[in-house]
């Protein structure tokens, strides 16, 4: 595109500036222009996202309205060919990406855009009729990480006792299986990973013929039908903590030879399936768990990316222990054949099942365009961005000849990468022999509902505290009291691991208790009371929720 820049003196002798013909800023009084604008579009508590630069009038005008550091990111494809320079301001958190650069856009809106920030995108004046395609890039972007948080944020919620239940029940399990970093790196064969994907059903025969000659890693639920066809995989990845995954396993049963590799909040009542030694791992999204593990066990397990799918971890796994070559298999991400997954998949549906409103087509693996869900769309975006994003790593193919394209994973016939990367037996590292209880001890189990209810006192406390002020703000006393139990709250939090519980509460009330533009003392002494108390009530009520769950006959596993 061949652009024509014109600079050009305002009728009150400001410089504007004209690209093809269209002003894009005011030709009378730009910097009045930018003043109503920024006053019109700024939003409290907001990432803000502008498209067009210009001679940066809008994006300095709304710096200005800023009341609270919130983060700018300016994206302008006069950028990309250095037709405009861009005059950082001293403002700590703005932030720019040319617009050509998606794999940046989409990570910085990743990081910028946190559970307690909303997204709010600034149009400059003409950008739309200049760069339309560049725009609906960006607008796309913005509208998968929103459904992407609030999946998250859902999940979260949906999962939190659930989690912190597999992370209590697995405890036992991680001090007596291996760490993964056992098996960083000790492979140089090819590894295969297998998952659940329809077009997996086509890839079986040469799975068969060739097994003896690669590492394979069987993506959790695809376990079942591998098994239904005589394939048994090296390894099988798990990380969902929800009952249907355990439902996968529980008739199941592996010798040594197959070993699980997993995550503290996989499903507790997986583990017993394996006769083993297991692999265990952090999800990098919960490092806190790494610290948890290291400081309190003196247990190191390394970070692991993944992206939403126990696939994505598969695929960061099979690159932690081999620098031989790697091939997804059964990767559709797509509704191919009108099914959601390959046959002996117990989780398969038809596609006629699914609501209209959930499908959505993108490019296929073919080029053609192919029907998937929002769901599947954004597992197969989490492969196109960082942290999964690998531009380094150049042994990495897509062989699941069917389903939708993932752009930043070359494509190879599976049978094409078979013949040039096997030529000898892939010789697999077997663990030992679990020769321990893989249920928590019961001494530990007591030792941690002591704990929780030593936090639950101090919640009480705190309430009470607030409770019992009388004025709309607290004494020098109550502050320092509410301190000292605040202090005590977070260190016993971090000993005991409890982030995943009340993580929740805590996105929940930091977004509710925001402070308003020009609030009085008054209204921030009662958002104050009224925050920690919410705080304290809610926290009280998860973690004896959580301990009622435990202790209750059917959950109770010692």
């Amino acid at each position: 595109m061949t652009l024509a820049i014109e600079k050009e003196i305002s009728k009150v002798g400001t410089e504007t500036v004209k690209v093809n013909g269209f002003y894009l800023h005011s030709k009378y009084n730009p910097l009045r222009e930018a003043e109503q604008i920024a006053k019109q579009e700024y939003k409290p508590h907001h990432l803000h996202i502008v498209f067009g630069y210009g001679l940066g009038y809008i994006v300095d005008a709304l710096i200005k309205e800023f009341h609270f550091n919130e983060p700018i990111l300016l994206i302008d494809p006069l950028m990309d060919h250095n037709y405009i320079d861009v005059f950082n301001p001293t403002y700590n958190r703005f932030y720019s990406a040319k617009a050509n650069d998606i794999a940046k856009i989409i990570d910085m809106v990743d990081k910028l855009s946190t559970y307690s920030t909303n997204v709010h995108i600034i149009t400059s004046i003409n950008y739309d009729k200049l760069f339309p395609l560049e725009l609906k890039n960006v607008l796309e972007i913005v509208k998968n990480n929103h459904y992407k948080q609030g999946s998250n944020i859902a999940t979260a919620k949906h999962f939190a006792v659930a989690w912190q239940k597999n992370l209590l029940l697995n405890t036992n399990n991680i001090l007596s299986d291996f760490t993964l970093g056992k098996l960083e790196k000790e492979y140089t064969a090819p590894v295969v990973i297998a998952a659940g994907g329809p077009s997996l059903t086509k890839q079986l025969s040469l799975l068969k013929e060739y097994r003896n000659k690669i590492i394979l890693i069987c993506a959790g639920s695809t376990i079942n039908a591998l098994i239904a066809n005589n394939i048994m995989p090296d390894y099988i990845v798990s990380v969902d903590g929800g009952e249907p995954n355990a439902r996968h396993f529980e008739s199941l049963s592996f010798k040594k030879e197959v070993s699980l590799i997993y995550g503290p909040t996989n499903h507790y009542k997986v583990r017993d399936s394996f006769e083993g030694k297991g692999y265990a791992f952090i999800p990098s999204v919960k490092p806190k768990y790494k610290d948890y593990f290291e400081n309190r066990f003196s247990k190191k397990l390394p970070l692991i990316h993944g992206g939403g799918s126990v696939a994505h971890y598969a695929l960061s796994i099979a690159k932690y222990i081999t620098t031989g070559p790697i091939a997804l298999i059964g990767q559709d991400l797509a509704l191919t054949n009108d099914q959601s997954h390959a046959t002996g998949v117990k989780c398969n549906k038809s596609a006629k099942d699914l609501p209209t409103s959930k499908k959505v087509l993108v490019e296929g693996y073919y080029g053609e365009m192919v029907t998937t869900t929002q769901t599947l769309k954004i597992m197969m975006n989490s492969f196109n961005e960082p942290p999964l994003l690998d531009t380094e790593r150049k042994n990495v193919w897509n062989c699941t000849e069917g389903g939708a394209k993932i752009h930043s994973i070359d494509q190879l016939p599976f049978g094409e990468f078979l013949e040039k990367f096997t030529n000898e037996e892939a010789p697999k590292i077997v663990g030992e022999v679990l020769d321990q209880s893989t249920h928590i001890e019961e001494e530990f189990f007591n030792t941690e509902i002591n704990n929780y209810n030593k936090i639950l006192k101090l919640l009480k406390e705190g309430s009470q505290v607030i409770n019992n002020s009388i004025g709309l703000k607290l004494t020098s006393y109550e502050v320092n009291k509410i301190g000292k139990i605040e202090k005590e709250l977070n260190n016993l939090y971090k000993k005991y691991s409890l982030e995943t519980l009340l993580e929740p509460i805590f996105d929940r009330c930091s977004h509710e208790y925001l402070p308003k533009v020009n609030e009085t003392s008054v209204e921030s002494n009662l958002r104050a009371k009224n925050y920690a108390l919410d705080l304290y009530t809610s926290c009280y009520q998860q973690i004896e929720y959580f301990i009622e769950q435990l202790m209750s006959k059917e959950n109770k596993t010692i």
